[in-house]
Parts: structure tokens; sequence; C-alpha cells
């Protein structure tokens, strides 16, 4: 287990912020899941911010997707609600 690049990292409107292992085929609904789903307290949340940075790590991605998209994720990324 390498935490340091194979690794889904989540924060913001989630009962709880976690790091945890990246698994190829892995979800956002997966990761929400890890996180013991969205925290009631925030509403209307319907969107999340992918940030990953790039093979030689000089670059940030910021990606933003649809809940309902729930797209497949890739390894090193962070999630943000």
């Amino acid at each position: 287990m390498d935490l340091e690049r194979n690794f889904i990292d989540i924060s913001g409107a989630v009962n709880k912020e976690v790091k945890f292992q990246f698994v190829d085929g892995d979800k956002l609904s997966d990761a929400i899941l890890f996180a013991r789903g969205l925290n009631p307290a925030y509403t209307n949340i319907d969107s999340a911010q992918i940030s990953r940075l790039s093979n030689n790590g000089l670059n940030e991605q910021l990606l933003n997707f649809s809940l309902s998209e729930n797209p497949i994720l890739l390894r090193g990324i962070e999630l943000k609600f």
C-alpha cells in the first residue's frame, strides 16, 4: 500500500474526511461511501471538485463533476464538496 501515490483524499461536506487506498475502478460514489456519506448539514450538494497533479507533479488539474455523473476516479486525487 503506497498512500503517497495510490490514494484518494476526500474532504468538505462529508461526514468523515478520509484518505484511503485507491483501487482501479473506484467511482465518486465509492469515495462518498468511505467518507460515510454527505453531511446533511449541507444542503443542495450536487457536485464535487476533483484535484489531481499531473504525472510530473508540476501542474494541478481542477475538474468539477455532478454527483449524478459518478465518474471513475484516478489515483492521487483530492475530492472536495
